[in-house]
């Protein structure tokens, strides 16, 4: 719920602010708006789901105290990779443009996902907080979400001790903590959506519930608007992961196997569309870089 509630708001945020402009207020309303939603999603879903053990809470709990403790013990966030995205989400905050580096050289142009600069700038325009400490605060509670959703596609494709054990590889695995404590947030956000990506999917190839095509859509758009790197790997490994299904023993109904392969692209591609149409421009075009060196 957490994770399609905010790639509702990423989605609803890149949208407004390229149709409309920026505008903290709007996104107010946009927020608000998906709270309600998911209380309502969680009233409704909540009696068909077992409560979790001990154990679980307990995983949960050490998975969020692995990525504060750097939040309370650094200053600012290590690498050059959060001094990058916190100059993008600054011009965001300031200018509302997501494809120049206004007010500060209007003349630059970009092209870059702008899902987390997005993101960092509303929390920081809402909370007063310095950007160095909203990017931080932010990727902490997105590593441990992502773990906690390791954790339910664990249980979703086995059972609780498959979930903990997905849940205890991530976390311990180093890969993620290394990718948190080097600053590559983007990349964080961008795990979260594909990883809820594929569960959307199998929940649909086992349900067929229309909620759940649309969900996987929206999760992997949300992918596309947070970081290129990681939606070139989820579209290298989609492929594969279809024909897996399809060849599996227990094969789903081909109808459902050919909306996952048509719908949830089409969907994607539709969340992305007005941020797709306002940077055609750069698109169709060849990027230069405007700095200058003398030889």
């Amino acid at each position: 719920t957490i994770v399609t509630g905010l790639a509702l708001f990423l989605a609803g945020a890149v949208s407004w602010s390229m149709l409309f402009g920026w505008d903290a207020r709007a996104l107010d309303v946009i927020l608000l708006v998906l709270i309600m939603f998911g209380a309502w999603r969680f009233a409704r879903t909540r009696r068909d789901r077992g409560g979790l053990k001990w154990r679980d809470l307990l995983l949960f709990g050490l998975a969020a105290l692995v990525f504060i403790l750097p939040v309370l013990i650094l200053p600012v966030p290590l690498d050059t990779d959060a001094q990058g995205f916190g100059y993008l989400a600054l011009t965001v905050r300031l200018s509302g443009s997501l494809h120049t580096l206004s007010p500060f050289h209007p003349e630059v142009s970009y092209l870059y996902a702008p899902g987390f600069p997005v993101l960092a700038a509303y929390i920081n325009a809402r909370t007063g907080l310095g950007l160095h400490t909203a990017q931080f605060g932010i990727a902490a509670l997105l590593a441990a979400v992502l773990v906690i959703q390791a954790y339910d596609l664990g249980v979703q494709i086995g059972d609780a001790r498959r979930g903990r054990a997905m849940a205890l590889a991530l976390l311990f695995g180093g890969g993620l903590v290394a990718t948190f404590i080097d600053s590559h947030f983007t990349t964080v956000l961008a795990l979260n959506f594909a990883l809820a990506c594929i569960a959307w999917t199998l929940r649909y190839l086992r349900r067929g519930f229309v909620f759940d095509l649309l969900g996987a859509g929206v999760m992997l758009g949300a992918t596309i608007l947070s970081h290129p790197d990681t939606t070139i790997i989820l579209a290298l490994g989609y492929v594969p992961f279809l024909l897996t299904i399809w060849l599996s023993r227990e094969r789903p109904m081909f109808k459902r196997w050919l909306m996952v392969v048509i719908g949830v692209p089409l969907i994607a591609l539709i969340v992305v569309s007005p941020w797709l149409l306002s940077m055609r421009d750069l698109l169709g075009s060849e990027i230069q870089s405007p700095f200058r060196r003398s030889l």
